[in-house]
């Protein structure tokens, strides 16, 4: 599916290199898919690296654990799932003090520290929807000073 998606809307190159069910798929969408998304699909796809599927689906399971984050606020749920993926004991790790080497070692949870710990993260956290439909900062608790 990706590889017709690239065939039908990325560069030229794509198209000319796609097996004949992925140049079928990519075809299809031609014939389906309406002309201002394939037009949306081009912008995108157009201008985009050479990329793997395999590398596609690691940055959409990233994304998740960064969404995940964001939902739970609490780094410690994101690091044991992410752990738990990789059959690594989150127990085991935070009693040998080994974290730093652990992120050394797998960038994806260097990059759900270095998240959890930023100024963005905190102040979007830190963020309450009011029911007004306006967002106001935490700090706005005490109401307004006169």
């Amino acid at each position: 599916m990706w590889r017709a998606m690239l065939g039908a809307f990325g560069p030229p190159e794509y198209g000319r290199q796609l097996d004949p069910r992925s140049g079928r798929l990519a075809e299809s969408f031609w014939h389906t898919v309406p002309p201002r998304t394939q037009r949306r699909m081009q912008e995108l796809l157009g201008a985009a690296p050479r990329t793997s599927y395999q590398d596609i689906v690691s940055m959409v399971r990233q994304s998740s654990r960064r969404l995940g984050l964001f939902v739970a606020g609490d780094f410690t749920v994101a690091a044991r799932a992410f752990l738990r993926e990789r059959s690594i004991d989150f127990d085991s790790v935070r009693a040998s003090g080994d974290a730093v080497a652990l992120c050394n070692q797998l960038p994806e949870l260097a990059d759900l520290v270095a998240l959890a710990s930023s100024p963005e993260f905190a102040q979007a956290r830190l963020r309450r929807p009011s029911t007004s439909g306006v967002t106001s900062d935490a700090t706005d608790l005490a109401g307004p000073t006169e």
